[in-house]
């Protein structure tokens, strides 16, 4: 996005840094810090309200408008549109840093009398404010005598929340045994847990054993400590009208 002409501006190189998910086409972070200050100006000046939205809701703002206007629209460019239309959170002097996708884990459907259909149970829906926990008491084994539950994690893959194994993304997969035999119906606490870097962990606990098997990953697109503080600097001097 910053190229020869920037450079030459700046009178030095603009160095383009790693940035993850679909923010790298509101500029590079190295940009950012060097107009930081013109960016508070602007922010006193014109900006009414802001309105965090994810990485999620950009790419189904840019389906909306090729689907109704067949625009093709860059991230940036559809980033308003999602603001409009995905309902996140809105704040005044703060930004929240928010779930980015539904997460939740591959779940067998006790109840389809030919024990073939499985779907995922979302624990946490987009645009939940992070950090945040959900624990789920109501999973348990299938088979009479099992001794391993294998938890298999995924993350909404489209644009809307499913439960259909095809509309999501395995993220993590791992398999808690050596758990005593026990009859079909044995609850198996789950606790799904994203902090505010976006590290998630997924924690699968057997009551009578006490045995647990712990699962980690992070989870791309959640803004990071340092956006977050610059985001609220900015956010800070703004206010919200109506």
């Amino acid at each position: 996005m910053f190229g020869r002409r920037h450079a030459t501006l700046w009178g030095s190189p603009v160095v383009r840094e790693t940035v993850a998910g679909a923010k790298f086409s509101f500029g590079v972070a190295s940009f950012f810090q060097i107009n930081v200050e013109t960016l508070e100006l602007i922010a006193q000046r014109f900006v009414e309200r802001v309105v965090l939205v994810s990485d999620a809701a950009i790419r189904d703002a840019q389906r909306r408008l090729w689907s109704a206007l067949r625009i093709v629209a860059e991230p940036g460019g559809a980033a308003a549109l999602a603001a409009l239309t995905s309902g996140g959170p809105r704040q005044t002097g703060k930004v929240t840093p928010v779930t980015p996708r539904a997460v939740g884990i591959l779940v067998e459907d006790s109840h389809d009398p030919l024990g073939a259909r499985s779907f995922v149970e979302h624990f946490v829906t987009a645009n939940t404010p992070l950090p945040v926990t959900r624990t789920e008491e109501r999973f348990g084994t299938i088979v009479q005598n099992q001794e391993s539950v294998r938890i298999q994690v995924y993350e909404q893959a489209g644009s809307a929340p499913s439960a259909e194994v095809e509309h999501n993304r395995l993220v993590l997969d791992g398999e808690l045994t050596q758990i005593p035999p026990l009859p079909a119906g044995s609850v198996i606490r789950v606790t799904v847990r994203i902090a505010i870097d976006g590290r998630l962990t997924v924690l699968a606990h057997e009551p009578t054993s006490g045995r647990e098997l712990v699962l980690e990953a992070f989870v791309e697109g959640v803004v990071d400590d340092a956006d977050t503080q610059r985001l609220t600097r900015l956010v800070g001097l703004t206010s919200v009208r109506g």
